[in-house]
């Protein structure tokens, strides 16, 4: 899952409107919308964003079976191979 998906998944399981977000991270709404769309967060940033929902980063072998409520980020680099891949076949 994309963090950006991961992010409004969380913001929906809770019932965080955007502006309320926004607020939150001392972000105005339209920086977020910006964040958001591009997908790509810092460390810090997305660490901030993950904490408003009580979550946080943790790295675990790859051969851990995630459980419930437990979310795994896709590189984002890899779908833009692939994606790029694809479209010279």
């Amino acid at each position: 899952m994309k963090t950006n998906e991961i992010i409004r998944e969380l913001m929906e399981k809770d019932g965080v409107k955007f502006n309320k977000l926004a607020a939150k991270l001392g972000l105005k709404p339209n920086a977020l919308a910006s964040r958001m769309k591009r997908g790509n967060f810092s460390t810090n940033v997305l660490n901030q964003m993950l904490d408003v929902f009580g979550y946080k980063i943790v790295l675990v072998p790859e051969e851990v079976e995630l459980e419930d409520g437990w979310y795994e980020v896709e590189d984002s680099h890899d779908n833009e191979e692939e994606r790029q891949a694809s479209d010279d076949e």
